[in-house]
């Protein structure tokens, strides 16, 4: 498995499996969090978006 940001974001990889997948995407306006856990037999997966920067109080 990979993961390739889009130009202007970062990824930074928390945990790489083999059954928990970590991925946090950020770039200076915006970040995404990925996570995927298979457990049980059963796959969940929670995706986070939120602005950030500079007006972010």
């Amino acid at each position: 498995m990979s993961a390739t940001p889009r130009p202007g974001f970062i990824a930074d990889f928390e945990h790489t499996g083999p059954k928990e997948v970590e991925i946090k995407f950020e770039s200076n306006d915006h970040k995404s969090k990925l996570e995927a856990k298979y457990e049980d037999g059963e796959l969940d997966i929670d995706i986070e978006e939120e602005p950030h920067g500079e007006d972010d109080h």
